[in-house]
C-alpha cells in the first residue's frame, strides 16, 4: 500500500474512532451518508490538507481554490466530516485557520 493510500485510511480510521463528546464525532456520524463521489472527494481532501501542511507562499492560493472547489462539489450534509478530519492530519487550530481562509477565498472569487 502506498503512503498516499495509507494516509487516507489513517484519516478515515481516526475519524471513525471518535467518541461522543469529541469535536470530531459529528463527522464520524456522516460516513453512512457519503455517496461514492463523496468518498473519493474525502480522500482528495485528506491529500489537500496534507499539502496545506507543506504549503509555501506560491502554493497557498491554489490550494485554497482547490479546497473551496472540492467542498462545493460534495453534498452540503457531509461537509462537516471534511472539516472534522483536519486534526487527524494537522492540528485542531488548523481547522478554523483553513476554514477562514477558504471562506475568504470564496468571497474573493465571488466578487470577480
Amino acid at each position: 500500500m502506498s503512503r498516499r493510500a495509507a494516509s487516507c485510511q489513517l484519516a478515515s480510521r481516526w475519524l471513525g474512532a471518535q467518541k461522543p463528546g469529541s469535536p470530531s464525532y459529528a463527522g464520524r456520524q456522516l460516513f453512512p451518508a457519503f455517496t461514492g463521489y463523496d468518498s473519493v472527494a474525502f480522500d482528495a481532501w485528506v491529500h489537500l490538507v496534507e499539502c496545506w501542511g507543506r504549503r509555501d507562499q506560491h502554493s497557498e492560493g491554489r490550494l485554497l481554490d482547490a479546497m473551496a472547489a472540492l467542498l462545493d462539489s460534495v453534498q452540503l450534509s457531509v461537509r462537516p466530516a471534511f472539516w472534522a478530519v483536519v486534526p487527524a492530519i494537522l492540528d485542531w487550530s488548523d481547522v478554523d485557520r483553513i476554514r477562514q481562509r477558504v471562506a475568504l477565498r470564496e468571497l474573493q472569487a465571488g466578487g470577480q
